[in-house]
């Protein structure tokens, strides 16, 4: 049977596992939030694009039908 020691040991061992489990689920955390925040800039510079892109044709329509 394990001593006090040894369970007291094995909880040490055990708590500083969780620590680098708990510092990387932190970072991936991190991560996640600057993905999101380049995801959401992507969105609105493809939307920007998007109406640059319909402003184009119009303009295009309007320049065949004077010509």
């Amino acid at each position: 049977m394990p001593s006090a020691q040894d369970i007291f040991n094995k909880l040490v061992e055990l708590g500083a596992k969780l620590d680098a489990l708990n510092a990387t689920s932190q970072a991936i955390l991190a991560d996640d939030d600057q993905i999101v925040k380049l995801m959401a800039y992507a969105d609105t510079a493809l939307y920007q694009n998007d109406l640059q892109n319909a402003t184009i044709i119009c303009l295009l329509e309007q320049i065949s039908k004077n010509t």
